[in-house]
């Protein structure tokens, strides 16, 4: 009977792993964080996130240093650490499994307790998601069977164990000496404070060495007293609160197997006496505490999992209460079966098996390292995983996580909807002058989404100094979206005559550009297509060419113009390309000639619409409308007797179109979200017209375009 005991767990043991296993290749970026310190560890640069900068940025000291252990004898962080997650599965399955007396697998608690957590969707997705959730359920497991056992045999080698156990999870993650503390407290009111004493200080013994141990550490090395992970994301505020409250309703909702399972066990394990009373306060206290501290954003439920495995502790526990017959086998078969079903249905659930983002990234981080060539330039990432581990460069985390600075200093509305996302600084984000900016995802995207990029998008010191254009890491990949200092180690190369740019920076919209296998930004450019880029030049006459034949390159306001631009004083221009075949353009290069500087505006032909190419932001809107640079002047080529101006603002933005004519200006004010027009007709002939832009709080003027064909007499409006 023993060895088939032991077969049918090692069974169920085999189903978790192919469980584990269905949800590959599923990987968290926050697990490429943890991944990060482990490597720089492991490698010889300290427990750090940037050279020097020792800001604790993880959460789980105890997973970095397994992992960094097991990279020191050549083992790839990332399987390190799904190493260690399946591991932490397989103690959950054991510990549930065998009987707490004898340490011997018991049918009944396999079958109720092993099973129904082999089958638990989030246990399998964290078994191999990179971070520690499972292997903290393992460990909590292993703490609460051996304390158990300790109780009832007094061996010293279980007190060990459960001592070894939970000092483990008090390590394993900053949070986790609750779920010692919580089975302290368990043993407490199940024996009282007499009889529970001991085993409710085999409990809280080791946890409290080991967060005083790690409280020293985490002074003397990171010179905090709490995890930056902490500042970063808790905010004990109602509406932090409440949110939580509803993550972990619906959590438990779609994990209404387990929960039925862990409370019948409950019931059933009350006749045999208190040893389901520690586990139950575990489950409970464990819940409560991650819902009040706002619950996750992850898939797979992550912060549920340790009170789940609990919960099938408990279920094993009510199920060896029961006498082991075949009708009552298939029975205990039901449970694991409802939570595979609820694994199948659950969405949350599912967006593990479908969330591949993190790996889309990997070909941009081979990309950046091409394009920088070995240079030590610094990127700026909302997401501080992906690019930060496979690129190992130096790194600002514009929200914060690993950040000392963005932590020490939250916006006024911290403890909003986003957990972990509310830090943000786009004036510090500048003062740090990163190369490469990317937002939300790894591979970037043009909308910001959180604070240090919106208000990066409203600074214009962002505008004038970062260059933006959409990129692809290779051919027919999914496209990304990079803002690149135009002074820094990626941008231009500028003398007093010349100023040299990469032909991806054409890519602001259109077809994305491509980083070649040589490290070049390179751009395509289309027969019949008008690619853009804007530029700073100062006072003098300038010209463009590209570093491939047959591309012409003009200087002006998006329109044919002359071979050469004179400027008057600094000011930013809008470079041209076009071609009549496909070709790629690598690079553009701008050069001062001697010519008069006889013009400073752009030339508007008549009947043809004017379309103010993109300066820092991907066009929008119906007719296709771009930002405007601030202040466009537009001189037509022949006297025109009427022209319409589209504006399309934002709430918070205000635009003035002005028409020139007989030496008058006559300007019309645009306020309010939406596209407005303003147009004037005959019989007055327009030598000019003049748009201004002011944007005012958050909001911004999205875009103009301008027609200048002569139309029917017309009032101004």
């Amino acid at each position: 009977m023993l060895a088939r005991a032991w077969a049918l767990l090692l069974g169920v043991v085999g189903l978790g792993l192919a469980h584990a296993w269905w949800w590959l290749p599923f990987l968290a970026d926050d697990a490429l964080i943890s991944a990060r310190y482990a490597k720089r560890l492991a490698e010889g640069s300290g427990l750090t996130w940037n050279d020097a900068d020792r800001v604790e940025g993880y959460s789980d000291l105890l997973w970095v240093l397994a992992t960094a252990a097991l990279h020191t004898v050549g083992v790839d962080p990332i399987d390190a650490m799904r190493a260690l997650g399946l591991a932490g599965f397989v103690a959950a399955l054991v510990a549930v499994g065998l009987d707490p007396t004898t340490l011997r697998p018991d049918p009944r608690r396999v079958l109720a307790g092993s099973a129904t957590l082999a089958a638990t969707g989030p246990l399998a997705i964290w078994a191999i998601g990179g971070l520690e959730h499972t292997a903290l359920a393992g460990v909590t497991l292993v703490g609460l069977v051996a304390t158990v056992h300790a109780h009832e045999t007094s061996r010293r080698g279980a007190t060990a164990l459960a001592a070894l156990a939970f000092a483990s999870a008090t390590w394993l993650r900053a949070d986790g000496v609750v779920l010692p503390v919580a089975a302290a407290l368990g043993w407490w009111l199940a024996l009282g404070p007499g009889r529970g004493t001991p085993s409710a200080l085999t409990c809280l013994t080791p946890a409290v060495a080991a967060s005083v141990a790690q409280l020293a550490f985490r002074v003397g090395w990171h010179g905090d007293i709490v995890p930056n992970t902490a500042r970063a994301k808790v905010s004990l505020t109602a509406v932090r609160a409440w949110l939580g409250v509803q993550w972990a309703a619906e959590g438990l909702l779609w994990s209404a197997p387990q929960v039925a399972g862990g409370a019948l066990g409950a019931l059933a394990a009350r006749e045999r006496g208190h040893r389901w009373i520690p586990p139950a306060t575990v489950a409970v206290v464990w819940t409560v505490y991650v819902a009040l501290v706002g619950g996750d954003l992850f898939p797979g439920w992550r912060q549920l999992v340790p009170g789940l495995a609990v919960l099938a502790l408990l279920a094993a526990e009510g199920a060896a209460a029961t006498t082991l017959t075949l009708g009552r086998g298939v029975a205990l078969t039901t449970l694991p079966a409802l939570a595979l079903l609820a694994t199948t249905l659950d969405p949350t659930d599912h967006r593990a098996s479908a969330e591949r983002w993190e790996w889309e990234g990997v070909p941009f981080a081979a990309a950046v390292l091409r394009a920088t060539g070995g240079r030590p330039a610094t990127i700026a990432v909302d997401s501080a995983g992906t690019l930060p581990y496979f690129t190992d460069l130096p790194v600002v985390d514009m929200l914060g996580l690993n950040d000392r600075w963005l932590a020490l200093h939250p916006p006024e509305r911290f403890g909003g909807k986003w957990l972990g996302h509310d830090l943000g600084n786009g004036d510090y984000v500048l003062s740090r002058r990163p190369d490469l900016v990317t937002f939300g995802l790894p591979r970037g995207q043009p909308d910001a989404l959180f604070t240090s990029a919106v208000q990066l998008t409203q600074s214009p010191i962002f505008a004038d100094g970062w260059a933006p254009f959409a990129v692809r890491a290779q051919p027919n990949g999914n496209p990304g979206y990079w803002y690149v200092r135009r002074d820094g180690l990626l941008g231009e190369q500028r003398t007093e005559d010349e100023v040299t740019v990469p032909g991806g920076w054409l890519a602001a919209e259109g077809e994305p550009a491509l980083v070649d296998g040589e490290g070049r930004v390179v751009a395509t450019v289309r027969p019949g297509e008008v690619r853009t880029m804007t530029l700073l030049l100062g006072t003098g006459a300038w010209t463009a060419s590209a570093d491939t034949p047959g591309v012409q390159v003009t200087l002006g306001c998006g329109v044919p113009g002359g071979e050469v631009l004179a400027l008057t004083g600094p000011r930013r221009v809008v470079v041209v390309a076009r071609s009549e075949v496909e070709t790629l353009v690598r690079s553009i290069t701008v050069r001062r000639v001697e010519a008069p500087a006889d013009a400073t505006r752009c030339r508007l032909p008549p009947g043809l619409p004017l379309r103010i190419p993109v300066a820092w932001a991907p066009s929008v809107g119906e007719p296709p409308l771009d930002l405007l640079p601030p202040g466009v002047s537009l001189i037509p080529e022949v006297p025109l007797t009427g022209a319409r101006v589209w504006v399309r603002l934002e709430k918070a933005t205000r635009a003035t179109v002005a028409f020139r004519h007989g030496g008058q200006l006559v300007a019309t004010e645009l306020v309010g979200r939406g596209p407005r027009e303003v147009g004037i007709g005959p019989p007055t002939p327009i030598d000019e017209i003049v748009i201004t832009a002011s944007p005012a709080g958050p909001d911004r003027l999205l875009g103009v375009v301008v027609r200048g064909d002569p139309f029917p007499p017309d009032p101004v409006r």
